[in-house]
């Protein structure tokens, strides 16, 4: 639960000048940075880039920074979320902002995978580490808004840990319908096109449905050819790595559905 580390910290009315927030996927970082600068009642500028933070992002921020803060009675609070996507360009122009702290700002960096954060960064931030919640222990912290939705959550969770964290962490209905990779393994040409196209409508969330294949093919080794299990990994996360670079989704999820394989290599 991210409440009771993040009250402990709590030590005088400033919070540290750059706090990084960091934790597995299941500990609810972006709950945890609203739940942070609440505490502060900070005018906060939020970074949430779907895929990473660039130059141009950052040199944006830096001229609203330059602006100072639309309400002069409260702080400013800036909170990057998915801070390991910053390139090592934007990561080193933050860099001066985070050496050359201003009076009344205040920086924080969430991330899942810290080991990817530059040293120099990490080095500049208090770091505050999140538990994971399991998935019985959500509604504790984010309530459902109704039992049909909790009943969703719930179904979600048995299908896929990896899925129903990115769903509940991002607050975003889930608009897509998840297909087991087993299940899409199997399918006929015209299902797997099918398929590609409705993927191919919300990219961010097609992503999340992978990470939930890759997590499902690590809990499968022991149960099929490593050969074929390493194969379709490769595949996967060379998948999102490209995806970023591909204009026509579409035809590039159907090349991939096309390129799995079930047989030994």
């Amino acid at each position: 639960m991210f409440k009771p580390v993040i009250d402990a910290l709590i030590k005088s009315n400033n919070p540290p000048q750059v706090s990084l927030i960091y934790g597995e996927q299941g500990s609810f970082l972006r709950q945890a940075c609203d739940y942070f600068a609440s505490l502060y009642k900070p005018y906060v500028i939020w970074v949430d880039e779907p895929e990473r933070i660039g130059i141009p992002v950052i040199r944006n921020l830096q001229e609203s920074l330059r602006l100072g803060c639309p309400d002069p009675s409260k702080k400013l609070m800036v909170i990057i979320l998915q801070a390991d996507t910053l390139t090592l360009e934007a990561s080193n122009a933050l860099l001066k902002n985070l050496e050359e702290p201003v009076e009344g700002i205040f920086f924080v960096l969430a991330t899942y995978k810290l080991e990817k954060m530059i040293p120099t960064v990490v080095s500049r931030s208090q770091k505050i580490h999140i538990p994971k919640i399991e998935p019985h222990e959500v509604s504790a912290v984010l309530p459902y808004e109704n039992a049909e939705k909790q009943s969703t959550y719930e179904a979600l969770a048995k299908q896929s840990k990896s899925l129903f964290y990115s769903v509940v962490e991002s607050q975003e209905p889930f608009e897509l319908h998840y297909e087991s990779f087993d299940k899409v393994l199997a399918m006929n040409d015209f299902e797997k096109m099918s398929y590609a196209k409705e993927l191919s409508e919300n990219k961010k969330q097609a992503q999340w449905i992978f990470n939930a294949w890759i997590e499902t093919l690590l809990k499968n080794e022991a149960q099929k050819p490593y050969p074929v299990i390493a194969k379709n990994l490769q595949i996967l996360i060379e998948n999102i790595q490209q995806m970023q670079y591909n204009l026509n989704i579409r035809l590039h999820f159907e090349n991939l559905f096309f390129s799995f394989t079930a047989e030994p290599i």
